[in-house]
């Protein structure tokens, strides 16, 4: 079901055929092997056979897409211009990783999370080497959970990501010329702020949720400060005038 249901909401084919869904509005602006890569991530993961599949079987479609994504991401990095649709396109790709890591973290990393959960959790967020290299400790709650959510310096963290939608926003153009920060803004600033001096002890299931939540309350904020519907979309407020 999360591999190819195309029913179920956050499989991996729903999502592929959304991406090229999406793309295809833009069909004109893609490269040809961007195209390709988009059409065949699709095709990967839908051509596997119809019957219940074996855990290798499944290793293989994943590792398979994993190629594609990688090759996409590796192209849109070098030759995406690093105008403001850029900067969206960060911000989204950001705030779905930080969103899935929280998911992710209270999923195999709960109060009651076993070493093998933990292991995988690191597995899932493409960790271990960084972790074993840190911590010679072996595998436990505390420094995985500081791994997956707090550590600044881990680009499949929480924090990393929340640092780089912070330094996104004040990218953009300031939609308002008074000098107060936008409502996105703010909150990236503060939740960014509330992670550097978080405590990975202190972490606990609900504090984890809590953190997700605030993620998708920023993803809604950004959604209706930058992309209104109707003749006010985009609007920038005039520059006071000069006395």
């Amino acid at each position: 079901m999360a591999l190819r249901d195309a029913q179920s909401y956050g499989s991996a084919l729903a999502i592929a055929r959304a991406a090229r869904q999406a793309a295809s509005v833009i069909r004109e602006r893609l490269s040809p092997q961007t195209w390709h890569l988009i059409g065949r991530l699709e095709a990967v993961i839908d051509e596997a056979p119809a019957r219940r599949l074996d855990d290798s079987e499944i290793l293989d479609c994943v590792d398979e897409a994993l190629t594609l994504v990688a090759a996409l991401a590796g192209l849109f990095d070098e030759n995406f211009n690093r105008s403001a649709g850029w900067v969206f396109y960060e911000l989204g790709r950001r705030i779905e990783r930080a969103i899935n890591t929280c998911r992710l973290s209270r999923q195999f990393a709960g109060q009651d999370a076993t070493e093998y959960a933990l292991d995988v959790l690191l597995d899932l967020i493409d960790s271990q080497i960084t972790y074993r290299s840190r911590t010679l400790i072996g595998v436990a709650l505390a420094p995985v959970r500081d791994m997956a959510l707090l550590d600044p310096f881990n680009p499949r963290s929480v924090a990393f990501q929340v640092n780089l939608i912070d330094e996104h926003l004040a990218a953009l153009p300031a939609l308002r010329q008074d000098g107060v920060p936008e409502e996105p803004r703010r909150l990236s600033t503060l939740l960014r702020a509330e992670l550097a001096a978080e405590y990975a002890e202190r972490v606990d299931d609900q504090r984890i949720l809590a953190v997700e939540q605030r993620v998708t309350t920023l993803a809604d904020a950004i959604a209706d400060r930058y992309f209104l519907p109707g003749a006010a979309a985009g609007r920038v407020d005039p520059a006071p005038a000069l006395l």
